[in-house]
């Protein structure tokens, strides 16, 4: 019997009854690029994502019976061992040390296998091909998206702009410093900051495409 992939592992951890899934996520960006398959993912199946800090335990009750999914980023094992105990469907991205730690505990995936993750996700979510794409992605994870986007929008004039990767690069390091704010005890005004600046930097950067 063939390996179910990752791609795979989410979906049928989205549509079953096991509560936690944990996400080696090796850095972040490939971290970034499970975070945007859990997300189009969801959609599909209309399920609504809740990111919280790490340390952050929400178990309210959704009133109308909407299906959510709780996403943390936490390296903190006792954290880990919180979160999994609450009453919510959890996404967990970790490190190496803690997926190795919780392997036998939870569903994992291992974000190492990232390369084929990408391609299957890219495959048969998107019915992307275009090799080009797919390993300028593998070189960029963190830009799967914007490049998809790029793609569906303009298929056949399609062209890898690398001259936009510093540009990027740039957003990552906004998104690095906003993943650290919400991991700590959130200053409001920094992680604003953070926010109005990433939005204002992709608003200018979409007007030089």
């Amino acid at each position: 019997m063939s390996k179910v992939t990752n791609i795979e592992l989410i979906k049928d951890f989205l549509k079953g009854n096991d509560k936690n899934l944990l996400i080696n996520q090796v850095n972040e960006e490939i971290g970034c690029f499970y975070q945007i398959s859990l997300r189009e993912i969801s959609k599909k199946f209309g399920i609504q994502i809740v990111n919280n800090s790490g340390h952050e335990v929400n178990n309210s009750q959704d009133l109308f019976g909407n299906v959510k999914i709780h996403v943390h980023n936490t390296s903190s094992s006792n954290q880990i061992a919180s979160i999994s105990n609450d009453n919510n469907k959890n996404v967990i991205f970790t490190d190496y040390k803690n997926y190795k730690k919780f392997l036998k505990n939870f569903i994992t995936i291992n974000g190492y296998e990232f390369e084929t993750d990408l391609r299957y996700f890219l495959n048969n979510f998107y019915k992307i091909y275009d090799e080009n794409l797919i390993n300028f992605c593998v070189a960029s994870p963190y830009l799967v998206y914007s490049e998809v986007s790029k793609y569906i929008l303009n298929e056949t004039n399609y062209v890898i702009d690398t001259t936009h990767k510093e540009e990027n690069n740039f957003i990552l390091d906004i998104r690095k410093d906003i993943y650290k704010i919400k991991s700590s005890r959130i200053d409001l005004r920094k992680l604003f900051n953070k926010l109005k600046l990433e939005i204002h930097y992709k608003k200018f950067n979409f007007l030089t495409y």
